[in-house]
């Protein structure tokens, strides 16, 4: 089954966009073409996204690289950028043509390799996940209110779906999703989405989450929970923290770097996650790749 990739970002974060480009060249193993397009909205409220260098990065997949304007997905209220980014992720559905796609953030790249098997179960009848319990999560109030919208049981959230990237999707979930809402609302999805996320009610994954528990009962229709979950380096992870996230990623094939983590790197932190780097072939040498973290500090420290 064909996938699209879908990443959602704006101008600010180029540097770390043309770092997934360049994993996904080296990284994505996909000799039976899984992966039939990759799909980059560009949600810049100033400034666009330089696609001269984002193609140059992508290399060989760049003929399958469509690049889309966060306007022509119709009209917004005015908002922060982060819940349009949201709603972005589920609303491209409707213009994705494959079964399936994967979300991912900026902040994601790969450094090993990406098959179909990390997606999906061996005879393909699945999609691959994992399970958390929120109750003790920063999210937690969005969960709940998840909950409350569909009218389930809020001790769903003892075992939910994540709520961040890479998240696999059904397109075709996602549109009858979108659906439900305009008709529940009454107005277009973004507006309805929009205006319960300010007022943390939703997140774009609970909300595709708690809409599965609502129509199947649970998430085995769709699901198999035997997923990887991708090793994160937050701005808020200590020295520790970072060399487990990096230890983690010897055997995964994506790490995510939060681009406020960059200025918080000490001297130890920038030369490990430079040597994992450059080791995989994302950076030319060590020092080219801590030129890269120290820039990466600069612009969004």
């Amino acid at each position: 089954m064909p996938y699209t990739v879908v990443t959602v970002s704006h101008a600010l974060d180029q540097p770390l966009l043309e770092l997934q480009a360049c994993s996904l060249h080296r990284f994505l193993d996909d000799r039976d073409g899984f992966v039939s397009s990759i799909v980059v909205i560009d949600n810049s409220d100033e400034g666009e996204l330089d696609r001269t260098r984002l193609f140059n990065c992508y290399g060989r997949l760049a003929p399958r690289v469509r690049f889309m304007q966060a306007c022509a997905f119709g009209a917004f209220p005015h908002t922060a950028g982060w819940y349009r980014q949201q709603a972005l992720k589920l609303m491209v559905a409707r213009t994705i043509e494959t079964p399936r796609y994967i979300v991912l953030d900026a902040k994601n790249h790969l450094v090993n390799p990406l098959s179909r098997a990390y997606l999906e179960t061996v005879d393909g009848q699945f999609m691959r996940s994992y399970v958390r319990n929120f109750q003790q999560h920063p999210l937690r109030a969005y969960f709940e209110s998840t909950c409350r919208y569909f009218r389930i049981d809020e001790a769903a959230i003892r075992k939910f779906m994540p709520p961040i990237t890479p998240f696999v999707l059904s397109a075709s979930v996602v549109r009858e999703l979108i659906e439900y809402v305009e008709a529940r609302e009454k107005t277009i999805f973004s507006y309805a989405f929009l205006e319960r996320a300010r007022s943390k009610q939703m997140t774009e994954f609970a909300l595709y989450a708690g809409y599965l528990l609502h129509t199947y009962g649970d998430f085995s229709d769709l699901y198999r929970f035997d997923g990887q979950e991708c090793p994160v380096i937050w701005q808020f992870s200590d020295k520790s923290e970072a060399a487990r996230r990096l230890a983690e990623a010897r055997e995964s094939p994506f790490l995510a770097v939060h681009r406020n983590a960059f200025a918080t790197f000490d001297r130890d932190t920038t030369h490990a996650v430079a040597r994992l780097w450059q080791t995989r072939g994302l950076f030319q040498s060590k020092e080219q790749a801590c030129s890269f973290i120290e820039a990466c500090a600069q612009r969004f420290g």
